[in-house]
């Protein structure tokens, strides 16, 4: 009895498995780049899926059809349909409007990567041709109906190198010597003219037959001297970086041994060796002599992680930190066109400081490369992907324990988030997204919860602690604002908004349109607007000063003084005959601290009106009128200072003169015409003492 799966179920797994891993890597290019250590390490696995599958069938091929979506004509099941990881990359893939993708056995890690990374972007930021001509140069990816269903054919015809070893040895014994050196011409003819990545799986196999040895001698000693180059630089590379996959170690190792068998590999390798090594050596000598001009060398760049990784390696070791700290001084102290040069080169060696857990030693970096960040302002990949690192750093202190640790980055962030830092529109929205990204822990919901604790240490922590979070903590915070009974507690929260300053903005005014929302809530939306908005925020507050509660009503009035921008003053005066009077005595004192000429005419009528000497406040508000007058008058107001003497002369008698306090009523209105004269006597004492100045 059979007791293990069919091959038609080890594809099918096997292809959920490369959906999913092909997902993650893309995730992964969006988050950092294509570049980062880590995003190699996604996508190798999703590249040693596809070889896995590769062992059982010529092509994996995905298919958008009439009864949904097929992995090699066959229809997912209905659990692997429910995997969001799934749904995510078909989602993905099928937004470029396909019919159908084909990988077809061959694809190099190379290729996979590139496709990855082009499928991150959105279609519409594709070059003209869209996918297809993005992908023209893959010969392993292909697109749509035919292409993608003949992918097999295509593939099928390829020299399949792993059947070339048995072959070779079935030959061995079949050929005479001099039959077995024109087969191996012919043989290695064919594998040269297929490219780079047959022959490096030709020879990264164990064979010891001779004639093998003798097709791996041909094809060493005529291929191109750049591709002999390139293979010999990825056995450096993977003797420096060991793998993790035996398999693939393996398959290094005998790449390096099957080279340096033949004399014209060995002669190479070890001319490429020792001039990597001496220009290495020469290289991390400039950058700690601070030669500025080793920041443009993109092979010392490229070799740079290795070599601190070597160094930090050791017990004790100094070259690592010494160069690391020049690295940091360099980005602050060079010109702009280097500081580029060195943000662009600095991701890879931060990865590594990440990965190898040399925190301590990144945290000592991340003080001046928080100082280049203050000062940076020309936006560039190499400032996002720092930027990215200082994210991943912070992160990392506040999992562990260390969050006063990362209070360097989380100030800067917060200060290019909120404006306090001017910075264009790129930085301040890469600042925001970092910070919000950070407060998307479970111990920002804990830092809230603190904010009503007993004991006020920690209060204090937790507001602080939220503050400089910023608009990362926003939604939490005015979640708590609108749940909690405690006054207390809403005041600390509104203090770390105020903190937020403009950044809060998009987050208050989305909350305030909400429907059914508590009046106290409204309320204080409304106060914080006022504290960190501006005149933009005018319409959004124009409802509110006909909501039905008067509290709230008052306190938009409080936040359109905090404006005073000319919408805001006209807002106001509009407001003036349709709110009660006892908020009209807020807008008289408004328009009298604005000195608002407009505002002269409104109020001597609401001073004459049946309205007025009927009202409940009648004395109060006909003072306020007169104080607000006493503000805004000038000595050029000739009728305004008529219309008062008229008054006091008892030549014109409003309403509220017969049923108010007339005596009081009298001595606000001879207070007022004492200040409008006065601030005429002192305008042109001004206009004399100018007008001297300009003749001296």
């Amino acid at each position: 009895m059979t007791t293990g799966i069919s091959r038609t179920e080890r594809i099918e797994k096997k292809s959920i498995e490369a959906i999913i891993a092909m997902n993650a890597s893309v995730q992964r290019i969006r988050l950092f780049s294509a570049s980062n250590p880590s995003t190699v390490g996604f996508v190798e696995n999703a590249y040693d899926v596809l070889q896995a599958i590769f062992k059982e069938a010529d092509a994996f091929i995905i298919e958008k059809t009439s009864q949904g979506i097929r992995l090699h004509g066959q229809s997912l099941s209905e659990a692997e349909q429910r995997k969001t990881q799934v749904t995510g990359f078909f989602d993905l893939i099928f937004s470029f409007d396909l019919q159908s993708v084909a990988f077809g056995k061959g694809i190099t890690r190379e290729e996979l990567s590139r496709f990855l990374e082009i499928i991150s972007q959105k279609p519409e930021n594709l070059k003209e041709g869209g996918l297809e001509a993005e992908i023209e140069d893959l010969d392993h990816i292909h697109l749509d109906g035919k292409k993608a269903l003949e992918a097999s054919a295509q593939t099928a015809g390829a020299i399949d190198t792993q059947n070339l070893a048995p072959m070779i040895c079935t030959l061995q014994d079949l050929l005479d010597e001099d039959s077995r050196g024109d087969v191996c011409k012919h043989l290695g003819d064919a594998v040269l003219a297929k490219g780079l990545s047959v022959i490096r799986n030709l020879l990264s196999q164990k064979n010891e037959a001779p004639m093998a040895a003798e097709l791996n001698r041909y094809i060493v000693e005529k291929m191109d001297e750049a591709a002999l180059e390139n293979l010999l630089k990825e056995v450096a590379a993977a003797r420096l970086e060991p793998s993790s996959d035996p398999e693939r170690e393996a398959a290094a190792k005998q790449l390096y041994r099957n080279i340096h068998a033949v004399p014209r590999g060995k002669e190479v390798y070890n001319r490429l060796s020792y001039s990597e090594h001496l220009k290495m050596k020469t290289g991390l000598e400039q950058i700690i002599k601070k030669d500025f001009s080793v920041y443009s060398d993109s092979d010392v760049m490229i070799g740079l992680p290795g070599a601190i990784e070597r160094f930090l390696a050791k017990e004790n070791d100094k070259n690592a930190p010494a160069i690391l700290d020049k690295m940091a001084d360099a980005i602050l102290e060079a010109e702009p066109d280097v500081r580029k040069q060195i943000a662009e080169n600095l991701p890879p060696v931060l990865d590594l400081l990440i990965v190898t857990s040399q925190l301590d030693t990144l945290l000592r970096m991340s003080y001046k490369l928080v100082g280049w960040i203050r000062q940076e302002t020309i936006w560039s990949s190499g400032y996002e992907e720092v930027c990215f690192r200082m994210e991943t750093l912070a992160r990392t202190l506040i999992e562990d324990g260390r969050f006063d640790n990362c209070r360097h980055i989380l100030k800067i962030f917060n200060a290019i988030c909120t404006g306090k830092l001017e910075k264009p529109s790129e930085m301040k929205d890469l600042a925001c997204g970092i910070l919000e990204r950070i407060a998307s822990g479970d111990f920002v919901q804990s830092l809230t919860e603190d904010l009503r604790a007993q004991s006020e240490d920690k209060r204090k922590e937790a507001t602080d602690r939220l503050s400089l979070l910023g608009v990362g903590s926003l939604d939490r915070l005015l979640n708590r604002l609108r749940e909690s009974e405690s006054r207390t507690e809403r005041s600390r929260i509104l203090r770390v908004i105020y903190g937020i300053g403009n950044a809060a903005v998009p987050a208050l005014e989305r909350e305030i349109k909400k429907t059914e929302i508590p009046w106290y809530y409204i309320r204080n939306l409304i106060l914080l607007l006022g504290k960190v908005g501006n005149e933009s925020q005018v319409k959004t507050l124009r409802p509110f000063l006909e909501y039905e509660d008067d509290r709230v009503q008052r306190e938009t009035l409080n936040s359109l003084f905090n404006f005073s921008g000319e919408e805001s003053r006209k807002m106001v005066l509009d407001a003036l005959y349709r709110i009660d009077d006892q908020l009209k005595l807020n807008v008289a004192g408004m328009l009298g601290a604005w000195k608002d000429q407009s505002a002269v005419q409104p109020l001597i009528r609401l001073f004459e009106s049946e309205a007025l000497a009927a009202s409940e406040v009648r004395d109060e508000l006909a003072l306020k009128i007169c104080n607000a007058l006493g503000s805004i008058g000038s000595s050029e107001a000739t009728p305004l200072i008529n219309w008062i003497e008229e008054i006091l002369e008892q030549k014109r008698k409003p309403p509220v003169m017969n049923k108010g306090d007339s005596e009081a009523i009298r001595s606000a209105l001879k207070s007022a015409l004492e200040n409008i004269r006065q601030n005429g006597a002192e305008k042109k004492k001004d206009e004399s003492g100018r007008s001297k100045g300009e003749a001296s």
